[in-house]
Parts: C-alpha cells; structure tokens; sequence
C-alpha cells in the first residue's frame, strides 16, 4: 500500500524532515475531541470541515485525541467504522492519540465494534477510554513506529476491563509496540485475537502488575522472524503475559524476562510453548492451567507458584543463570528426568510428567529445600 511506505520512508529514511509536509497530504485534526464528541465519524474536528471520506488520508498529531463513538444502549451491536481512506496516528516528532470507546460487554448485551480498515500507528498512544465496559477494535493495523520511539497500546483508565484488539496487525522488521495501563496496580488487560503472521516487529508488556496482554491466538505475538531476535517479545515491571490458545512455536522470537520480572498467568486453557526463553528476572507462574515448554532457557528464574510448569526431558537446554523456584505449583517433568539445573522445593510439587513412567530422576539437577 501506497501510504504505509511513505511513512515507513519518512521514520526510517529521511526522519523528520517530511513531517512538516504531511500537513498537504492529510486531513488533520484541528483540536481534541472532548466528552461525547467523536470526530470519528463527525465533521467538527477535522480541517476540512467534512465527515470523514473514502477519498482522503487523515491523520492525528499534535498530542491531540480523537475519540471513537461511546457504547449505545443495551443490545447495540452497531459496527462503527471509519470513513476515511486511512487513519494515521502521530508523526515522527509529534504524537497523537486514538480512543475506543466501543462496548464488548455480556452483562449489558452489547457487541459493538469500532473499526479502521487501514489504521497506521506512528507515534503516540491507542487507548481505552471508557470506563465499565470491555471494547473492541477491528480493521488492520500497521505499526510504522520505530523501536527507538514505539507506539503504546494503553488498556484501560479504570481497571478490570479489557480492549480487545480483533484487527490484524502487520508491520517490519525494527517496528515496536508497548503495552501498558494507565493504572499500574489495577486489572488493565489488552487481548490479541488475531493471528498477527505479517507482524515482524517487538512486542513489550509494561505498566506494572496490573498489566496483562493476552495472546488469544497461536500467532498474536506476530510471524517467526528471519533471524535470532533477542528481546522480541519483553515482560518487564511485575506486568503479567498470558497465553490464550493451546500452541505457540516462535524459533527466532525470544522471550526476554527483564530485570524487573513478570508473571506467566496460565487459567483454563492449558499451552504447549515452544521458544527462547532468556533474560535476568524471575517470572513467576500463576494460574491453575498448565504450560508445557520447549526452547532454550538462559538467565530467568522461574517460580512455579500455582499450576503445573511442565519441561520436556531433553528439553529446555539450560544455559548460564537459569533456575527453578517451586513455591506452590507443580514443576513437571516430561519422562521424569530434570535438566541440569538448580531447582528449589518450597512448596509444591516435582513430578513425572508421563503416563509411561513413575520414575523421577533428580542426579542431573541441584535440588534445595
């Protein structure tokens, strides 16, 4: 597509000098939408003076906010879809931001969507901007946002509800998203439901303890890429990462676990992950369901606190720096056999995790407690 590559030109070629010149190309938005106002699909806001069209490019810049429709009334199932032939969020040295405030909400009846069929996201912030109801945006995303300045992904102002993003999300090699909430102690969740293949960019969950990003699909994390990627897919500052579908195999895509740790929440679904796990936090296992791991494991502490956390027998290859801490859950071994690792028993279980066999064999690893 035409748009996307000029914006990809101007953050990775020629910077900020094109920014400038966007103000010709787009219909811009002239000022923040403030209440129930939404320029999304009204002419107030835009510097055309016009409802968004199917023959203009729009974009949003200056820190300002455009603000999707609010939810409607009990049973809506209205499908709010941009006009405009695109929607670009931000330039390369001015941010912007876009709202959702759409509701996906069982105890109201509502399935409503907010949709932008080529949403281009450059600098600044998607966020959830409602408070009480889960929201949901459809279309397709390109990431044009470089690693050196990623675009956030904000979950929630109020806690405890969810921005479900359903749209696909493609973008390059060297592209960047952050996800994080608003509020850093409360239940702000954003959910990934695409198979996101055309996405060969990095993904970070962040925002503190509250935060979860959930990949409701074997792919939402993005396609495998190319080449080993350190710090592909990052859990830092306590924020919670949570597997929703029963397979996810990344060869190059590695999950880094930062200094500040993070929590794997597994609950009722149970995963099968097959990846590179590295970095130099703990990551903690919660949640009832269990998650079945294959991949290299480098530098991360794991602390099974409640489920399973199940290993092949050959499998995972520790390297330098990793460790098991079992303070609850059950630290399950495939064929019985541990890798050669320290593994200490506060609480919990080690078992053999095969129907085949009732033996555990321990003489590879260092067990404490």
């Amino acid at each position: 597509m035409f748009v996307p590559f000029r914006i990809s030109c101007a953050i990775f070629v020629v910077g900020c000098a094109l920014a400038s010149a966007w103000a010709d190309d787009y219909v811009s938005l002239t000022a923040s939408d403030t209440g129930d106002e939404t320029s999304f699909i009204q002419k107030s806001r835009w510097s055309d003076n016009r409802e968004p069209h199917p023959d203009a490019d729009y974009i949003v810049t200056d820190g300002r906010l455009l603000r999707g429709p609010k939810y409607g009334n009990s049973g809506s199932t209205t499908n709010h879809v941009f006009g405009g032939r695109s929607l670009t969020i931000g330039t390369p040295t001015s941010t912007g931001q876009l709202g959702v405030r759409t509701d996906k909400s069982d105890s109201a009846n509502r399935d409503e969507k907010t949709t932008v069929d080529n949403l281009i996201l450059v600098n600044g912030q998607l966020r959830q901007i409602v408070s009480g109801v889960d929201t949901r945006l459809h279309g397709a995303i390109t990431v044009a946002s470089p690693a050196s300045q990623p675009f956030y992904v904000r979950s929630n102002e109020s806690g405890t509800r969810t921005i479900h993003i359903d749209a696909t999300i493609s973008g390059a090699e060297g592209t960047a998203l952050v996800f994080d909430g608003d509020k850093p102690t409360s239940t702000c969740r954003t959910m990934l439901q695409s198979a996101n293949t055309n996405y060969f960019g990095t993904m970070t969950i962040g925002g503190g303890s509250g935060n979860q990003l959930i990949l409701n699909n074997s792919w939402a994390a993005g396609g495998d890429l190319p080449t080993y990627t350190p710090k592909a897919l990052v859990v830092q500052d306590g924020a919670t990462l949570r597997f929703n579908a029963s397979a996810f195999t990344y060869t190059n895509r590695e999950l880094y676990v930062a200094s500040s740790g993070g929590v794997l929440y597994q609950v009722s679904n149970n995963s099968h992950v097959r990846m590179p796990l590295a970095g130099e936090g703990t990551l903690t296992k919660t949640g009832s369901a269990q998650t079945t791991f294959n991949g290299t494991w480098t530098g991360v502490t794991l602390d099974v606190h409640e489920g399973t956390f199940a290993v092949q027998a050959d499998s995972p290859t520790p390297g330098e720096g990793a460790a098991v801490v079992i303070s609850g859950g059950t630290f399950g071994l495939f064929g019985g056999t541990a890798p050669n690792l320290p593994i200490t028993l506060n609480a919990g279980l080690i078992s053999p995790w095969s129907a085949s066999t009732g033996d555990l064999v321990l003489s590879n690893a260092t067990v404490t407690g």
